[in-house]
């Protein structure tokens, strides 16, 4: 099939629209305990327990922000690996 008897890959298009959406929900996954850990930073719990707490609200939020971050890198990816036409039978020209 040549080129000209290609259509646009959809399906590229719809993971370049989505792409800023990501980032915005990876940015909010990176930063979903900040508020927990600004208070016990600031001494609103002060024990054994809290310090414990801490930790894992640490631990979980580093890990939070890395999976937000390692998904948008697999959309951005992705999308370079696309191609711009396909044929007009492929499912990526009819994504939705």
């Amino acid at each position: 099939m040549t080129d000209p008897d290609k259509v646009e890959n959809r399906y590229r298009g719809a993971l370049h629209g989505a792409t800023p959406g990501a980032q915005t929900q990876a940015s909010s996954a990176g930063s979903a305990f900040s508020a927990v850990l600004s208070a016990l930073t600031n001494e609103a719990w002060v024990s054994t327990t809290a310090d414990t707490f801490s930790k894992d609200c640490t631990d979980m939020q580093t890990k939070a922000g890395t999976a937000g971050d390692d998904s948008v890198a697999e959309m951005t990816s992705r999308y370079s690996r696309e191609p711009a036409k396909v044929d007009p039978s492929d499912y990526r020209a009819t994504w939705y």
